[in-house]
């Protein structure tokens, strides 16, 4: 009955019984980081829109998996660095902005004021329209001076 038996196997209940997995590994970044890809390899930016759009997808998972485990300044960090490798990537415009407000609204939900509005004043760089990035941010500012 012990689930921590098979050291590096994850047991999971098949029936009545228990079939034996590989565990994953819990973080994997680090493989990653030894593909060659931005943000840790810098390279010309390709001119055709498709290829340049596949860019931040790395940095975006990346900031995904920081804000998952409430790492606000990574997340924070990746996010900004998806969004400067592909400023002009439609996908990653909507996705970041709408992102921006979850992570700020849960930074802040968890007391942590100064990565609340690093988020917001992220979105207003972004698209300085963003009136309720505006409003959060103030809010933001206003609870904790």
């Amino acid at each position: 009955m012990n689930e921590d038996i098979l050291p590096g196997m994850r047991l999971e209940y098949a029936g009545l019984l228990y079939a034996a997995t590989p565990a994953p590994p819990t973080d994997v970044w680090p493989l990653y980081d030894l593909r060659g890809v931005r943000p840790w390899v810098a390279a010309d930016t390709p001119s055709d829109y498709r290829s340049r759009a596949m860019l931040p997808f790395y940095a975006y998972q990346r900031a995904s998996q920081a804000a998952r485990q409430a790492q606000w300044p990574e997340a924070y960090g990746f996010l900004a660095i998806a969004k400067s490798i592909g400023p002009d990537v439609l996908w990653l415009q909507a996705n970041a902005v709408f992102e921006a407000y979850r992570w700020g609204a849960a930074a802040f939900a968890q007391h942590d004021a100064v990565s609340a509005a690093h988020f917001f004043h992220a979105i207003l760089a972004w698209d300085p329209h963003e009136d309720t990035a505006r409003t959060d941010l103030r809010i933001v500012e206003r609870s904790h001076p």
